[in-house]
């Protein structure tokens, strides 16, 4: 197995991953498989989030923002990259 950085884009990484079966068989055969490759682009992580604040205002029926009235707010927050946030 290989592992470097790709020249193209250093946030992406290549992997290539080579593998081959050998064995004998319960009749005493020799066995050998072919050789198989896969290369693969590992993607950088990109942590990135979004944040919606609202808000509801409880007029007490009169149309308008009185001293004691009540607002409410909310936070809607997203994840919107391609990783776990903590």
């Amino acid at each position: 197995m290989a592992f470097g950085p790709a020249a193209a884009n250093p946030a992406h990484a290549a992997m290539s991953n080579t593998a081959r079966a050998t064995g004998t068989l319960p009749d005493g055969t020799r066995f050998d498989s072919e050789t198989g490759t896969v290369d693969v682009v590992i993607v950088g992580a990109r942590p990135a989030m979004t944040l919606e604040k609202t808000a509801s205002l409880n007029d007490g029926g009169d149309g308008r923002a009185d001293a004691g009235d009540v607002v409410t707010y909310t936070f809607t927050l997203r994840n919107i990259g391609n990783i776990t946030l903590q």
